[in-house]
């Protein structure tokens, strides 16, 4: 048998549910387009642990809305918001 390589498991950008999440991230961008590699598409940011409502996903990337307008930020820094059990 091989060497066998874990890896950690994340879950997939589907598996986020359209509704609130928290940002894991100290800075987050939010971009008009879902588009990385231009800096000319950044509309504002996130700070650490702030709240976002996620309406939609596009790829890796989740549609919000920011001042009114579709913005996008990037999966890979937010975790859904989990509800406390009563």
């Amino acid at each position: 048998m091989g060497d066998v390589t874990k890896q950690a498991i994340r879950p997939t950008t589907r598996s986020l549910p359209l509704g609130p999440v928290t940002v894991t991230a100290h800075g987050l961008r939010i971009r008009r387009t879902p588009d990385a590699s231009v800096e000319d598409n950044i509309v504002g940011g996130l700070h650490y642990h702030a709240i976002v409502i996620v309406l939609a996903h596009d790829g890796e990337w989740l549609r919000i809305d920011y001042q009114g307008e579709p913005a996008f930020i990037h999966s890979d820094y937010v975790q859904a918001v989990v509800k406390p059990a009563r």
